[in-house]
C-alpha cells in the first residue's frame, strides 16, 4: 500500500484483507464475497487474476491471448 500522505493516510480506519482462492470456482468466490460483506461496508476488490504466457503482446497466439482474457472475464462476471 502506498499513499501521498505517507503512513498517516493509510491509519484512517483502512483494513486490507488478503484471501487467496481459486476465484473460477464458484463457490469460492461466493465465500469471499459472503465474508467481504460479514466484515463491514467494502471500499473496494481488487481482482488479480494471473495466468502467464511469457510473449510480448504482438507474438501472442489467438488461443494464448483468449484464455488470459476469458480468465479474467470469468472471474468478474461471478462477482
Amino acid at each position: 500500500m502506498t499513499s501521498r500522505c505517507g503512513p498517516r493516510g493509510l491509519t484512517k480506519g483502512l483494513q486490507v484483507e488478503v484471501i487467496t482462492t481459486n476465484a473460477i470456482n464458484r463457490d469460492h468466490t461466493t465465500v469471499v464475497i459472503e465474508q467481504a460483506r460479514e466484515a463491514g461496508l467494502v471500499g473496494g476488490i481488487f481482482v488479480i487474476t494471473i495466468m502467464l504466457r511469457d510473449a510480448k503482446f504482438t507474438n501472442l497466439t489467438q488461443q494464448a491471448f483468449d484464455e488470459v482474457y476469458w480468465l479474467k472475464v470469468t472471474v468478474l462476471t461471478r462477482c
